[in-house]
């Protein structure tokens, strides 16, 4: 619903009545509607005649929010209730007290009564490349990422799957798996207590590989469409290989220190770039290198499914020969197009 300033500002109601929330535009208009979200400097507002809207965080002048939302400030400070927002100053109704935050301080809004669903979102992708004739190939991968997003918190789940045959014999086989955990202490600044990553690549000779770390790290850029960040953690590291020659240690463990570059980019509506690159660097030992980069382009906007297209790159400095002397590639190059869904 748009309206003129004069107009809406009359029928706006006061925090806890009416069942609409409404915000102020910096052009003057008013919208009502449904408040679903505020991160990372992006709204998700559900106006009552515009359907659903993403706006910027800075466009929003004025609030008045009648339902009962969680709102997150810095230094980690939540506030819940009905709340207003004029001339820069958020006021929070919680338990019969107004409580009053500077609009800066906001990290996020969510929603104080909705059910743990709302907290989730993700996708899941698949594709595959198939070739008959002279030569009868098969290769498909998939990628899975999950995320929930609290007032302060973020946790990532991520999977990608590698397989292939060729002429029947099976000539690709890696998974990748990650779960983190991150904790907002600022608008760009978050810390890392977990993380944990398993990786298995059957033609690399590692029957798994194991990384559990924690660190912190800070957002380069984070807005509306952009956001890049660069973390770096320590933990423990173990790879465990399928064979080794005979006198050769069938693990590696020791220390390790982890860079972690993340990039999410939206140039246009429904053109999305995912690209993430995260190396492990062994201590004291640093010429045992492991690096992993994914990059995911996603054409949206086809109802029910999106179009895209992976390129992963996995390389290992030091690669350890299996008993039976065959010593593997350093290097994995997979390109793959497939369809995907979002949630």
């Amino acid at each position: 619903m748009l309206t003129c300033p004069q107009m809406a500002a009359a029928a706006a109601p006061a925090p806890g009545e009416g069942k609409l929330d409404w915000i102020r535009l910096a052009s003057g208009e008013w919208l009502a509607g449904r408040l679903k979200y505020m991160r990372n400097e992006d709204i998700e507002f559900d106006s009552d005649k515009l359907d659903v809207l993403h706006l910027k965080w800075e466009d929003v002048i004025e609030l008045r929010c009648s339902r009962v939302l969680v709102y997150a400030f810095t230094e980690q400070r939540l506030a819940t209730g009905p709340a207003t927002m004029r001339d820069s100053v958020i006021r929070v109704q919680e338990e019969g007290q107004v409580r009053e935050f500077r609009s800066e301080e906001l990290l996020s809004i969510i929603e104080g009564k909705g059910s743990e669903l709302d907290l989730w979102s993700g996708n899941f992708s698949l594709g595959f490349v198939a070739r008959t004739g002279n030569t009868d190939q098969l290769d498909y991968n998939s990628l899975g990422f999950v995320r929930r997003d609290g007032a302060i918190s973020r946790v990532d789940l991520r999977y990608a799957g590698n397989f292939g045959e060729l002429e029947g014999a099976r000539s690709i086989n890696n998974q990748l798996g990650s779960t983190r955990i991150d904790l907002f202490l600022s608008r760009n600044l978050f810390v890392t207590p977990f993380a944990l990553e398993l990786y298995s690549d059957e033609f690399q000779n590692v029957a798994l590989r194991t990384s559990a770390s924690a660190g912190a790290g800070v957002y380069v850029i984070k807005k509306k469409g952009l956001e890049w960040f660069l973390q770096v953690g320590g933990g423990y590291l173990s790879t465990r290989y399928r064979s080794v020659i005979p006198g050769e240690d069938i693990e590696d463990t020791g220390a390790s220190i982890i860079p972690l570059i993340s990039l999410e980019w939206e140039p246009v509506k429904d053109l999305k770039l995912n690209v993430d690159y995260n190396s492990n660097i062994s201590i004291p030992d640093v010429e045992k290198l492991f690096h992993h980069f994914v990059a995911l382009l996603t054409v949206g906007n086809l109802k029910i499914v999106d179009l895209n297209t992976s390129i992963t790159w996995d390389h290992v400095t030091q690669p350890k020969s299996s008993d039976d002397g065959t010593l593997p590639s350093k290097d994995d190059l997979r390109t793959a197009f497939g369809i995907g869904i979002e949630f």
